[in-house]
This record gives C-alpha cells, sequence and structure tokens, in this order.
C-alpha cells in the first residue's frame, strides 16, 4: 500500500511503500507487523 505524509497547508511531504500482516489469535484481529520504506522523490 502507498502511504502519504501531509503538512498541515495540505502539500505531500513524503511517501511510503507500506506492507502489514494482519492476524485473527482467538476471535481478535491485530498488526502481527508492519513495515514500510520511503519512496525516492518522483516515484509512483
Amino acid at each position: 500500500m502507498l502511504t502519504n505524509r501531509f503538512r498541515a497547508d495540505g502539500s505531500r511531504y513524503a511517501r511510503f511503500l507500506s506492507f502489514y500482516i494482519i492476524t485473527e489469535h482467538d476471535g481478535h484481529w491485530g498488526v502481527q507487523l508492519g513495515s514500510s520504506l520511503p519512496l525516492p522523490q518522483g516515484m509512483a
């Protein structure tokens, strides 16, 4: 998934390629692992 970070004025200052592993244990769902890598400016 692509994740963006924005300044208060609405302009984007960073973009990340992120992934999450979501699991279910005893009827409860949660994020088991999450990781994000910054994308170089101008990509995606």
